[in-house]
């Protein structure tokens, strides 16, 4: 369920992120992805750093154990990938508006 929820939340930042594009003129299908893309490379990101601190086995059960252990590390996660987000609309918001005739 949860994971259902964060695909829709993907989806949506993108289409937002693809309806500013549009607005500023770019490439909608480009932004959507590109947001997408940035959206994972940051949740990467964010299980790097959290796994940083971890020192036990390499394994998958155990790994799977310390994140489901420790809440706030996924909560954590979460709002690193949310930056993938951010990044791609400041960047859209920074851009001129397109000319209207």
């Amino acid at each position: 369920m949860f994971d259902l929820i964060l695909i829709f939340l993907i989806v949506y930042l993108s289409y937002q992120n693809g309806q500013l594009a549009k607005q500023k003129g770019k490439n909608t299908v480009v932004y959507v992805l590109l947001t997408i893309v940035a959206i994972l490379m940051t949740t990467v990101l964010g299980a790097i750093i959290i796994l940083i601190g971890y020192r036990g086995a390499l394994t998958e059960e155990a790994l799977a154990s310390y994140v489901q252990q420790r809440p706030l590390k996924v909560i954590t996660m979460q709002f690193v990938s949310l930056g993938g987000y951010l990044i791609i609309r400041y960047i859209l918001e920074q851009m001129p508006n397109k000319k209207k005739k």
